[in-house]
């Protein structure tokens, strides 16, 4: 499918009970700020458990540290206290509370999970509102923030509704990789460091040292010549939304199963974590 007939289409269609858990006496972690008296969480949410799958429509950072109160910190978050995984989730998951579920460490690293985190954005087309902007400016506030608390960070983002996929990394004070494309409006926002070795495994086509701008223009003609390539017997097509993970053939945008390939190739797969029961924190980002 070539850009213009994506862009025609988008004009035509635009207009949008939890596991048992085990108990444990685990501590409670220490609160670096007072909870406010209107924002209560259920009783449960205190009962260590053990680690969730996670990695669809989310946001998260993760940092190599065990210091979850420094992740907190980095993040400024407010109304900061113990949380379980069960409950932390289920908060994570509200884009309109501003919450961030800061994970107990596991296997080395703490997570950082929320609808609201900010995501990279360097791009400003399209971006009437200033929204993407904000988002990029705090995303980098919050990088910079957490590469103090740890010298390995990595951001992972995706939201199938929007089309969005974006990833991040950093290490020892220097930022390697930030990307992110958002499908809905066909851009890239963020293009920055050379594509990785673990990006050019899952055959993601390499948009090269270029800004946002030509980099989408960039990969919206590899778009195209691919998409005009042969395909063998029974493959699905490379636009198909229904199509498997595409190991075996190369494509120019990602979705949501490239970041979580991703996330497992450079640290902890966020689907198959492993743990002892335990707590970790929950507060809210400030507002923008």
């Amino acid at each position: 499918m070539g850009r213009s007939t994506f862009n025609l289409i988008r004009q035509l269609f635009r207009g949008a009970s939890p596991s048992p858990i085990k108990r444990d006496s685990a501590p409670e972690p220490k609160l670096s700020h007072k909870p406010k008296p209107d924002i209560e969480l259920p009783p449960r949410a205190l009962t260590p458990d053990e680690p969730l799958a996670f990695g669809y429509k989310i946001n998260w950072f993760a940092v190599k540290t065990s210091d979850g109160q420094a992740v907190a910190g980095a993040l400024a978050l407010e109304t900061i206290r113990p949380c379980n995984w069960c409950v932390g989730m289920e908060c994570a998951e509200q884009s309109d509370k501003r919450w961030v579920f800061v994970s107990p460490c596991c296997e080395g690293w703490t997570f950082a999970i929320s609808s609201t985190l900010p995501h990279p954005v360097d791009a400003d087309r399209n971006d009437h509102t200033g929204v993407h902007r904000k988002s990029g400016a705090r995303f980098r506030q919050v990088l910079a923030a957490l590469m103090d608390v740890s010298h390995e960070v990595q951001f992972f983002g995706s939201y199938r509704v929007a089309d969005y996929a974006g990833w991040a990394r950093a290490i020892d004070g220097k930022i390697i990789r930030v990307f992110s494309w958002l499908g809905e409006s066909g851009e890239v926002l963020a293009n920055e460091g050379a594509q990785t070795q673990e990006e050019a495994t899952l055959n993601l086509v390499d948009p090269g040292n270029r800004t946002p701008a030509d980099a989408c223009d960039y990969l919206w003609e590899r778009d195209e010549q691919l998409s005009d390539e042969p395909r063998l017997a029974g493959e699905a097509a490379p636009d198909d939304p229904d199509a498997p993970v595409r190991k075996n053939r190369l494509h120019a945008f990602p979705g949501e199963e490239d970041v979580l390939l991703l996330a497992a190739a450079w640290g902890p797969n966020p689907r198959m974590l492993s743990g002892q029961p335990a707590l970790g924190l929950i507060g809210q980002l400030p507002p923008v």
